[in-house]
């Protein structure tokens, strides 16, 4: 038995309460206090992870799962997208960084076999690393990356990194953290479901359902590169004639999303999507008809993007395939609107303005007059370079009429735009 000399003697509280403790448990036999210790333990509180990380990763949220990391000792931020499997960087970044000059480079497909753009390939050893994280990549894939997600990415980390590992997405505390085994969970709050690993890429299965009630019921991508909650593709939208069968639903027009061109998608409030033993009521979910938009597999439903993920901690296990997820408060309220009817690009840093690169069919955006690739210079008469991340989410959410000082070539225009809330998705 331990003790604390220097503490109780110091105590005259504590020596008391020695005192009465043992007066108190000498009248019980041996096997009467292993009882009582192991009922003590039973009613003490269990936490949700009851195991230490062995590493972790900070990260920042903006739309993105962002790491700070180094390439070869260059710094750069890195999205982190589980749809791929190895390491994208952005051209201007490889470019900027001197590693040119000791990899080979060899031209490729102008998109690699999962439809994301690859631009040119370079191969040689890239030393990266992360936090705790360290990982030695044998090729990277380069192509114009800032021009489809903005100046605050230099690359894409692939779920290649983690292969074989255990790790925790915990957007509470915005870090991911490291396990040698799976630590023991408190299961009256995490729920298991079973992970698919294929040619580097996550599945699980879920199901949309929507608000007539087609159950679009199958295996869905896990994306955290995705911005979005739930995206059903051209597949799935062929299959079930969502086109038809969804009628309440706002039509977007999008340039540079994801895969770098021009696409139309629907966006609609769902019945509820599920996933193991949740269902998320009123999720918003988008379809597309466009046949070459990511992903064009047949045998997969959709992507369940980031937006899905950050309402839950969730514990990836790549050694047995399970995912674990445990609700975050707010798990289950509905999405905010875009009230302004456009979203944006952001080069405010580099070039002094936003490229609306989103924008809601008959919203406020379009009504006003405002065009894909039109850039905006200032909000309210405030330069758009004075936005942090929280101001331009906020921005897009506001029920006040806002002005927006834009380009168009080398004409400046402005426009007053009214919060407008959609009827699809209210």
């Amino acid at each position: 038995m331990l003790c604390f000399p220097h503490t109780i003697a110091r105590n005259p509280i504590g020596i008391a309460m020695t005192t009465a403790a043992t007066r108190f448990f000498r009248h019980f036999t041996v096997p009467t206090l292993r009882l009582l210790a192991g009922s003590l333990l039973l009613l003490a509180p269990i936490p949700a992870v009851a195991q230490e990380s062995f590493g972790e990763i900070p990260f920042k949220y903006q739309e993105y799962v962002l790491f700070s990391g180094s390439l070869e000792g260059k710094h750069g931020n890195f999205i982190f997208d589980t749809s791929i499997d190895g390491l994208c960087l952005d051209s201007a970044f490889f470019k900027e960084s001197g590693l040119a000059a000791r990899l080979h480079s060899d031209r490729s497909a102008s998109t690699t076999d999962n439809g994301r753009p690859a631009g040119n390939e370079v191969t040689g050893d890239l030393s990266f690393h992360a936090g705790d994280l360290s990982h030695t990549f044998s090729s990277a894939s380069l192509f114009p990356l800032r021009n489809i997600v903005g100046e605050e990415a230099d690359g894409i980390l692939g779920i290649g990194a983690f292969a074989g590992k255990i790790f925790a997405l915990d957007f509470e505390k915005s870090q991911l953290r490291l396990y040698s085994s799976l630590p023991h969970l408190d299961f009256s709050r995490f729920r298991g479901i079973d992970l698919r690993q294929n040619d580097g890429r996550l599945y699980v299965s879920a199901s949309v359902i929507t608000p007539n009630g087609v159950n679009v019921k199958g295996s869905f991508l896990v994306d955290l590169g995705f911005t979005g909650n739930v995206f059903l593709t051209s597949a799935t939208t062929r299959r079930y004639a969502l086109g038809e069968q969804v009628r309440e639903k706002t039509h977007f027009t999008s340039k540079d999303i994801g895969i770098g061109r021009a696409t139309d998608t629907y966006e609609f409030r769902s019945e509820s999507v599920r996933i193991g033993e949740y269902a998320i009521v009123g999720m918003s979910a988008r379809y597309s008809t466009d046949d070459d938009a990511f992903p064009n597999e047949e045998n997969c439903c959709g992507i369940l993007g980031n937006a899905f993920f950050k309402r839950f901690e969730t514990f990836f296990d790549l050694q047995q395939n399970r995912l674990y997820l445990r609700p975050l408060p707010g798990a289950f309220d509905s999405d905010p609107e875009n009230t302004l009817g456009f979203s944006f690009i952001n080069y405010a840093k580099t070039s002094g303005w936003w490229i609306v690169s989103n924008l809601i069919c008959g919203g406020s955006a379009e009504e006003a007059g405002l065009k894909l690739d039109d850039r905006i210079v200032r909000v309210n008469g405030k330069r758009v370079s004075r936005f942090g991340h929280d101001d331009r989410r906020e921005l897009l959410r506001t029920d006040k009429p806002t002005k927006l000082t834009y380009l168009r070539g080398n004409t400046r225009r402005e426009a007053v735009l009214k919060p407008k809330y959609s009827d699809n998705l209210r």
